[in-house]
């Protein structure tokens, strides 16, 4: 294998829940995300994250797309997550995914 493969990054713009649901498991070393804060900018996508009518809503979105992440991601790897919520309800589902939340 090259030594550039060794250290492939890529990234990717559609809707996060999609392309992840077509991943691999056990595919990534480190994901890093930043979603987006819940009703603070439309970009007139339909599919966007963030515009969802209650904030429950916008959690259960985030959910879906972390235990994917958390699935495609290779055993002993890591999710860091810059956090635009406050919300103990996601920091709760996201540790019975599995995903231990720490403030830095």
């Amino acid at each position: 294998m090259p030594a550039w493969n060794h250290y492939f990054t890529a990234h990717t713009i559609d809707d996060a829940l999609d392309v992840l649901s077509r991943m691999a498991d056990d595919r990534f070393d480190v994901i890093v995300t930043s979603p987006p804060y819940y009703r603070q900018r439309d970009y007139g996508d339909g599919r966007q994250l963030g515009m969802e009518s209650t904030p429950s809503e916008y959690v259960e979105r985030l959910v879906a797309i972390f235990a994917q992440a958390r699935r495609a991601l290779a055993a002993g790897a890591h999710e860091y997550v810059i956090k635009p919520f406050t919300a103990d309800a996601i920091v709760d589902k996201l540790e019975i995914l599995g995903i231990t939340a720490t403030q830095v």
